[in-house]
């Protein structure tokens, strides 16, 4: 399990209910594949073969409260195979809102994430009043990266900075970013390739998500 963290933060006074949802579902969606490239560059540095990786299009069930078993393989329409096409296998993961990833193991194919795994984006506070106040938990190396969306993130970083104490902004600053796991010397160049043109469009998206709701003031706290 990756390290997670518990983000406060604020927006813009007097956003509709629409708004509020949509940047609750995008910022799901854009946790989700930041989740899903991480895992699968994370399983191929440990020895998984990629061809053994497949993409489906059934998305997980938003109000499942299981676990995707193993055996749950067969209720899914595979959209793409890793060792028959990359090209497909990455822009199933690249268009579809909430994509199934399996790999194969001992005959068996095994969902590299499930949607009710501790990993999980969860909300923990939504509040709609005036000026809207959210808190979200995650792991650190996907949720951070959201909120430190490329253009904010210098100055972003710099300022939470001066307004903390020493010891946390340490722990904050040793938390995993997707780009590392992705850029590790033992991932393929071709996986390398296309987890980060993955990356760099989820990041685009959600710096117009933070814009768009007017994101400031946040918080971390470390969960460990």
């Amino acid at each position: 399990m990756a390290e997670k963290i518990l983000i406060k933060f604020k927006g813009h006074d007097k956003l509709s209910s629409s708004a509020i949802s949509h940047y609750v579902q995008q910022t799901d969606i854009n946790y989700v594949k930041l989740m899903i490239i991480q895992k699968i560059c994370t399983l191929i540095k440990d020895g998984l073969d990629p061809d053994q990786l497949v993409v489906a299009s059934k998305s997980a069930d938003l109000f499942n409260t299981t676990q995707t078993a193993y055996n749950d393989y067969d209720d899914f329409f595979i959209l793409a195979k890793k060792g028959e096409s990359a090209k497909d296998f990455w822009n199933v993961i690249n268009r579809h809102y909430r994509p199934v990833v399996f790999y194969k193991q001992n005959n068996e194919y095994i969902p590299i994430f499930n949607y009710q795994d501790e990993d999980r984006l969860i909300i923990r506070n939504l509040s709609v009043n005036s000026p809207v106040n959210m808190s979200f938990e995650g792991a650190g190396s996907a949720l951070a990266d959201l909120y430190y969306a490329p253009e904010r993130e210098q100055r972003n970083r710099i300022q939470w900075q001066n307004e903390q104490i020493g010891q946390v902004v340490s722990n904050i600053n040793e938390i995993g970013k997707a780009s590392s796991t992705i850029n590790d010397p033992a991932v393929p160049e071709g996986v390398k390739r296309y987890a980060e043109n993955i990356l760099n469009q989820v990041m685009q998206r959600q710096e117009k998500l933070n814009a768009e709701i007017g994101l400031t003031d946040g918080r971390f706290q470390i969960l460990g």
